[in-house]
């Protein structure tokens, strides 16, 4: 499978560093209706979660009127997926740093809980999988 990573990282990158910049301009519902005199800001953040919405629509259309359909959903989607969860639930958190308990007897600050899934991904899921696959074409 030959998935082009450069415009998936090109399209995450310009979605978190618009999100960086309403939250640097503190963006508040008070200023919903201000207007650069092409649209209200209440547009302008409407349409950056419609827009997405509506392409995803269209993007699984284009799949399928080109065969591409799925007859499954990659792990590599999942994968996208559920981090982009964890990453709009770190939005807005003031303290990253307090240890909270958890289900288990252990408590972990929100930092380390992210920093725990870094770890994974960078020292064990990526090069398990490397390993193993390398043995596949042993």
């Amino acid at each position: 499978m030959k998935t082009d990573w450069e415009l998936i990282r090109t399209l995450l990158n310009q979605a978190i560093d618009m999100c960086e910049k309403i939250d640097s301009l503190e963006v508040s519902p008070d200023d919903r209706p201000l207007s650069d005199g092409k649209a209200t800001v209440f547009e302008y953040l409407t349409s950056s979660y419609i827009y997405p919405e509506n392409t995803v629509l269209d993007i699984i259309r284009a799949k399928h009127q080109t065969g591409q359909d799925n007859p499954y959903i990659p792990e590599t989607a999942k994968i996208l997926l559920n981090v982009s969860a964890v990453c709009s639930n770190l939005i807005g958190v003031k303290d990253l740093d307090s240890p909270v308990q958890l289900n288990t007897n252990k408590a972990k600050s929100i930092r380390k809980m992210v920093n725990n899934l870094n770890d994974f991904y960078r020292d064990h899921a990526a090069q398990g999988i490397e390993a193993a696959v390398k043995h596949r074409n042993e």
